[in-house]
């Protein structure tokens, strides 16, 4: 003859099953969020800067890169480029101005470099470009920045330029603006000329400690290797 269950037990059993499925429940959405097919926001992580919503791929390009020796029109015929993954692999903080540099152009460099500098050991996750449009360019300024990737606008970064100007909705040659690329070469964030740079610095810590590589949209197009091929 079986002993009768009492009461409180299978009370207490019924609670114990529930608090488990919980936790089950809690650890398969997280593990889903972490690896699976969910879109990545930036903007829920952020509170100072634009979002791009949605985010949007760049194109590959190779872009040619402006040294700290001679700028005329031979030394950029021969200039050195980046490699056409330019934009993978780090985060990016963008400016496109000018190439000599006014005023509110260097203390648009100078947010970007304060913005690195103060990530401490995590500097090395960033770069910073500089896309120096027209004459070409104030060398003392570029000597000064050194961590500073400068590459020269023309026909090799017409893509970015359509590209940045069609999400700004103004010339981005003009529009003194910081542009925030994530690590799988995805326009992610835009910054106004007056940014400040702790609100910056505070956006990025929380997008660097969000992102997920595996979560982030396909670049479903590749100029730069259609270029590359021809």
């Amino acid at each position: 003859m079986s002993t009768p269950t009492h009461p409180h037990g299978r009370r207490w059993r019924r609670i114990v099953i529930a608090l488990a499925l919980l936790l089950i429940a809690g650890l398969g959405a997280g593990l889903y969020c972490h690896y699976g097919h969910v879109t990545w926001r930036p903007w829920a992580y952020v509170n100072h800067g634009e979002p791009i919503d949605p985010s949007v791929p760049l194109p590959n390009l190779a872009l040619p890169l402006v040294s700290s020796g001679r700028t005329d029109a031979a030394s950029a015929k021969a200039a050195e480029y980046t490699d056409r993954n330019f934009f993978r692999r780090k985060w990016t903080l963008l400016y496109w101005g000018l190439g000599l540099c006014p005023e509110h152009c260097r203390a648009s460099l100078e947010v970007a470099r304060q913005v690195r500098t103060a990530l401490n050991r995590d500097m090395d996750r960033v770069q910073r470009v500089f896309v120096a449009d027209g004459m070409c360019c104030d060398m003392d300024l570029l000597r000064a920045q050194q961590d500073l990737i400068t590459v020269r606008a023309g026909s090799d970064a017409s893509p970015l330029l359509a590209l940045l100007s069609r999400v700004d909705r103004m010339n981005a040659t003009v529009a003194d603006r910081i542009y925030l690329i994530d690590p799988s070469g995805n326009l992610v964030m835009s910054y106004a000329p007056n940014a400040k740079p702790q609100a910056v610095l505070e956006d990025l810590k929380h997008l660097m400690g969000s992102f997920h590589a595996d979560s982030r949209p396909k670049l479903t197009g590749d100029i730069g290797a259609a270029q590359t091929d021809e």
